[in-house]
């Protein structure tokens, strides 16, 4: 595996305020998509999705989690992804139906995929308990698109995104012009006009440093240190103790009456927790759930 796989590696212009941030997830990308059986399109619109949540987690300065969650009237009903603060990242889609499935097979653009729908993002401060969110309108056929029109209007932040993803990689270069600064506009808009000659296959084949030497080349830039990515799972048997403690005892025996046992699966991970009727009935002897590890690969 490359040394700058599964990172963020930041770029500070020398001589003007302009940021430029690249990711490359291979491995936390795979995790996170193997569990979800997905058309290609599909599966690619979450790739670029992971990889631009895991971009806009690096500007969390306190202890908690940004969500990013596209909801749509197309074949791709739900798009969500979640990055915490230290990186950890999670994913998952939803079509309406199977039907719908075999529609969007061959499509692999947002509108097609998706057709009409917003995009949430909500910053979450779990340390203080406080939510900020920002929605913006599917914007011309692109996630980066949609992404440069939230920081537009809700950080005031002049952001473009270039993003990219394939079954193994997940890649997003992204650039912003930094509050203050003496940063000339021709400079931010040479900084723009060179990334904007990115390709898609760059993006997947090029590390981070090779992406920023094919682009800048010719500017002085000061490479900071990257920060590792890694899929990252919140799910555990307690948690679902909890959920199935509020469904009630009464219907969680329904359900093992009728099907002999309970099974819940994880949506972003995949992982399968089953309660028979001895673990029904310890869990709801005292009212404690389970305790179990969070999922981190």
């Amino acid at each position: 595996m490359p040394a700058m796989d599964d990172q963020v590696v930041p770029y500070l212009f020398e001589h003007a305020s302009i940021r430029v941030q690249v990711v490359r997830l291979t491995r936390a990308w795979q995790m996170l998509h193997r569990s979800h059986d997905l058309s290609t399109g599909a599966t690619h619109m979450l790739g670029r999705c992971a990889a631009a949540t895991a971009l806009l987690a690096t500007t969390i300065k306190f202890e908690g989690r940004i969500n990013v969650q596209l909801q749509s009237d197309g074949p791709l009903r739900l798009l969500l992804c979640q990055c915490t603060h230290e990186l950890g990242l999670r994913g998952m889609a939803r079509v309406a139906d199977a039907a719908d499935l075999s529609e969007a097979a061959g499509r692999d653009s947002l509108q097609g995929l998706a057709g009409k729908g917003h995009i949430a993002i909500t910053i979450e401060n779990t340390r203080e308990d406080k939510r900020y969110q920002g929605i913006t309108p599917i914007m011309n056929d692109s996630l980066a698109s949609s992404f440069e029109y939230y920081f537009d209007q809700s950080e005031q932040l002049p952001t473009r995104l270039w993003l990219a993803a394939d079954a193994q990689t997940a890649s997003g270069l992204m650039i912003q012009r930094m509050p203050g600064g003496d940063t000339r506009e021709e400079d931010w808009e040479r900084a723009q006009r060179l990334a904007e000659t990115i390709t898609a296959d760059e993006l997947l084949g090029l590390d981070a440093q090779e992406v920023v030497r094919r682009l800048y080349h010719e500017e002085d830039l000061r490479r900071l240190d990257g920060r590792p990515v890694r899929f990252y799972c919140r799910c555990a048997r307690h948690s679902v103790s909890a959920v199935l403690q509020g469904l009630g005892e009464a219907e969680v025996q329904d359900i093992l009456a009728e099907q002999g046992r309970v099974k819940v699966n994880c949506d972003f991970c995949g992982e399968e927790y089953l309660y028979d009727h001895v673990d029904a009935a310890a869990l709801f002897a005292d009212g404690t759930p389970q305790q179990g590890p969070d999922r981190v690969q």
